[in-house]
Order: structure tokens, then C-alpha cells, then sequence
């Protein structure tokens, strides 16, 4: 009978860190931040209506809940702006975002620009949503859970679209793009 190799993997980098019930500390949610950044994602665009314009900003915490119903959900920070917008129109929509729209993504992260001018759209019943995406999801809140210092707002799909171009992406903070 042959002998049996298991091959072991390459250590881990650094050794696993206990958090739970302990404060974390500035060194700890800095290397947590990098941890969480090991792990790939696409960029999107929420917007909501706000008073007689629209309110954007870009968010990485997109995924699919569920296909029956059809819900998917957002992570926002609980002291930005869109979380209250999106608590009182209970209506937005989440934009997939391509690689040829990363300036779109950088001015509605908190560094706007004059240079771009996304073309926004309006539904007819007052959803703004960015013309030109990767995928468009119209979205009534369908939930909300607040969990820590995020606010998951998980909407029901009402009507969506999608092209088929590569995403944008964003790995270990920083944009970048599928290689093959």
C-alpha cells in the first residue's frame, strides 16, 4: 500500500488575532482593515432621491440575498448620509460600476471632481440611477438591520439591467482589474 502526502500550506502571514470581547486597538483595526481589503470586490454606485435632487456615494458591500424573493444588499456606514436618505425614501438603486468608471467611483467616495458628470437617470416614479452601468438594480427597502456602525439595507428588486463588461474592482485598497 502506498504512503499517503498530505501537503500542508504556507503558513499564514500572521498568526490568527482574538477580538472578541476585547477593545480593539488603533493597531488591530488597522491590520483587521487589511485583512478584510485581502478579499476582492466590486465597486457600486447607491443612489437615492434626496429633496428635489439625488444622493450618491460608492460602496464595496454589495451582494445577492435572494432570487425568490429577489433581494440584494448594501452595507452603509450608520453616520453617512445615504443611510438616512435611503431610512426615508425607502427607495434606491445600486449601480455595478465597469472599469472604464473608476472616476465616477472616486467622486462619489468623498473625492468629487468638476471633470466628471455621471449621467444620471430618473425613473417615473423618482429613482435616480446611473445611465451607462455595468447593472442597475431599482430597489424598494425591503429591510434594515443595524450591525455596529453600519446600517444593512437589504432591497427587494423591482426592475434591473445589466451589460456584460468587465467590472470594476477594488483589491487591498486600490482599484484594479481581472487579469487572465
Amino acid at each position: 500500500m502506498g504512503q499517503v502526502v498530505v501537503e500542508r500550506p504556507n503558513p499564514p502571514v500572521t498568526s490568527m488575532v482574538k477580538l472578541a470581547g476585547q477593545e480593539m486597538s488603533d493597531t488591530h483595526r488597522r491590520r483587521l482593515r487589511d485583512a478584510l481589503g485581502g478579499f476582492a470586490t466590486g465597486v457600486t454606485l447607491v443612489l437615492s432621491k434626496c429633496d428635489n435632487d439625488y444622493h450618491g456615494m460608492t460602496a464595496n458591500s454589495f451582494s445577492a440575498v435572494s432570487l425568490s424573493p429577489p433581494l440584494i444588499l448594501v452595507s452603509i456606514a450608520n453616520g453617512a448620509k445615504a443611510a438616512e436618505v435611503i431610512r426615508q425614501t425607502r427607495r434606491f438603486s445600486v449601480n455595478l460600476l465597469s472599469k472604464s468608471q473608476q472616476e465616477i467611483s472616486t467622486h462619489f467616495a468623498g473625492r468629487p471632481s468638476e471633470m466628471v458628470s455621471p449621467n444620471i437617470e430618473w425613473t417615473v416614479d423618482g429613482t435616480p440611477y446611473l445611465d451607462g452601468a455595468l447593472g442597475t438594480f431599482l430597489c424598494n427597502l425591503y429591510r434594515s438591520y443595524e450591525a455596529g456602525d453600519h446600517t444593512i439595507f437589504v432591497g427587494e428588486v423591482e426592475e434591473y439591467q445589466h451589460a456584460l463588461e468587465e467590472p470594476l474592482l477594488f483589491f487591498r485598497g486600490k482599484y484594479t482589474k481581472l487579469s487572465n
